[in-house]
């Protein structure tokens, strides 16, 4: 019996996790979905007693679990030999197939942020509806693609723009510097010029969040694990790269450990019972006047770069100890061995020399190349 580990080949947040479990003695495995179709099989047989569950990869029957923890579950593995057309065609049956093999597995174990819910819970529109319901403060938001009611809701404000996703266009001629052809573009959230609001199409050519900017004294992110919690300070108005979006100088600010009020607390208690969901990263705003104001939350979000930052996180620990009591394994989050001993490890050094580059690329790779632009739909 153990804790079953689902997510994308390449994540060191599995393998850490994986690690830290089998060092205080409770078993875990990682299983990877996003191995299929091409270096891995599963199958759901269902017949008149019911169902059951196989993949390759899987160390264990299914039901030998006692948990299963959807970490983050990854793209499908295209295969090289495939033309364009056909590895649509097989992702989106891959897609569908692993969506109800995830469903499968809710109905045989218990598990951590069920897919089923996540993937309702992810829309942003949704979370900004239950986070005002709940009582946590929201920008003024307009969610879309109809430009009069972006342009009637800001006019003269500049307001903040964010993608759902964040792309990023290889070898990319929209943005150049100097004359010279960037390797790649990040979309980053950014605050809009006026004269865009008004200009035909602008708006109707692709949907995204359009938000009131809110001035900042600095930012959050809570890594938040069913009541239990951890709060990075963001410094982001000390550089101005980070002003609009901290990811962009990220290796510049001061991200140290902080708190949050209790009332927050509370409300992110009940939004997140609300979505039901166990685990998230949530990003905040804390203005000048000391308001909290609630942007999202990522059910899948990152958590180990804490730790790199600064071993006074510990989200190893949290999600460790966490997991554990779940197979009745009862531990402090101080009992974990740290972030920092792992990477010290053989089974970090095996990790990273046996990763295959463009295998991993293929489960993670959300980047977009000029010529898939022109060729799309």
């Amino acid at each position: 019996m153990g804790v079953l580990i689902v997510s994308h080949y390449g994540d060191i947040h599995a393998e850490a996790v994986r690690w830290a479990l089998n060092a205080i003695g409770v078993e875990a495995d990682v299983w990877l979905p996003s191995d299929v179709p091409s270096f891995g099989e599963v199958s759901v047989a269902i017949n008149a007693e019911g169902f059951d569950f196989a993949a390759s990869g899987l160390a264990r029957p299914i039901r030998d679990y006692e948990v299963a923890w959807i970490r983050k579950p990854g793209r499908f593995s295209p295969d090289i030999r495939r033309t364009p057309g056909e590895n649509r065609y097989v992702e989106y049956e891959s897609r569908q197939m692993l969506h109800g093999v995830l469903y499968a597995l809710e109905e045989t174990l218990p598990v951590i942020n069920r897919f089923s819910r996540e993937s309702v819970s992810a829309n942003k529109i949704k979370q900004l509806i239950l986070a005002q319901r709940v009582g946590l403060a929201i920008p003024r938001s307009v969610v879309g693609n109809r430009g009069s009611e972006v342009s009637a809701a800001f006019q003269g404000s500049r307001p903040a723009y964010k993608s759902f996703r964040v792309p990023i266009w290889r070898g990319s001629d929209l943005i150049t510097e100097r004359g010279a052809k960037p390797q790649a573009t990040v979309g980053a959230t950014s605050r809009i010029e006026d004269e865009l609001l008004d200009r035909p199409g602008v708006i109707q050519s692709c949907p995204g969040i359009f938000q009131e900017y809110v001035p900042k004294d600095h930012e959050l992110r809570i890594f938040w694990l069913e009541g239990r919690y951890i709060v990075a300070k963001i410094d982001s108005q000390t550089s101005v790269e980070a002003e609009e979006d901290w990811r962009l100088d990220q290796k510049n600010l001061v991200i140290e450990p902080s708190s949050i009020p209790e009332s927050v607390a509370r409300s992110i208690s009940e939004l997140m019972a609300a979505l039901e969901l166990e685990s998230g990263s949530i990003d905040m705003i804390v203005a000048p006047d000391g308001r909290h104001i609630f942007l999202e939350v990522n059910p899948s979000g990152q958590f180990l770069w804490l730790d790199r930052l600064d071993p006074r996180f510990h989200t190893l620990g949290l999600v460790t100890s966490y997991l554990a009591a779940k197979v009745g394994h009862v531990c402090e989050p101080v009992d974990i061995p740290p972030y920092a001993e792992f990477e010290r490890s053989s089974e970090f050094t095996d990790f990273r020399m046996g990763l295959e580059a463009t295998r991993f690329a293929m489960h993670t790779d959300y980047s977009y190349a000029d010529e898939q632009l022109a060729t799309a739909g």
